[in-house]
């Protein structure tokens, strides 16, 4: 692999994770996942504890987004270069848009 195949997959992974664990647009798809972990019946407590914190937790969380990335670089190259493209150029698109007048003069 490429090592700017890897810094894109990478990215992408970041991105995919906050996806997931942070982002707004998937809120709903979250509250939804929860709902459904709670009623869970009780003998299922310890996972459901555990469940609900992985949709918290980025370091869990991005094992499984690497994976996903990563295994579909293996199956469907050029899929994975549309997909990892497109999430590594939004994690780059929302950093600059976060940081666009850090950088001037008497800014930040």
């Amino acid at each position: 692999m490429k090592a700017t195949t890897l810094a894109v997959d990478v990215a992408a992974t970041y991105r995919l994770t906050r996806l997931v664990i942070a982002d707004e647009i998937t809120s709903d798809l979250r509250n939804r996942a929860l709902l459904e972990i709670d009623r869970l019946p009780e003998k299922y407590n310890y996972l459901a504890e555990k469940l609900e914190y992985m949709l918290d937790c980025p370091w869990c969380v991005s094992v499984w987004a690497g994976a996903v990335i990563f295994t579909l670089r293996r199956v469907n190259p050029e899929l994975a270069d549309l997909i990892s493209g497109l999430l590594a150029a939004s994690l780059v698109s929302g950093a600059l848009h976060e940081n666009e007048y850090r950088w001037l003069p008497g800014r930040g």
